[in-house]
């Protein structure tokens, strides 16, 4: 289940808004965030300008 908050982050990460995970699962946090955002630049993926 974790997966799809994982997966719903990236795609946002690369500019496609896939809208929020549905309940029981949780978005991730804003640290696992970042991480990510660190992880998909280190894999030369996309990574879209966020304000």
């Amino acid at each position: 289940g974790y997966a799809v908050s994982i997966v719903k982050a990236g795609a946002r990460i690369a500019g496609i808004d896939c809208g929020p995970v549905r309940s029981p699962l949780l978005d991730l946090t804003a640290d696992e965030e970042r991480q990510l955002v660190a992880l998909m630049q280190v894999c030369k993926m996309p990574v879209a300008e966020m304000a």
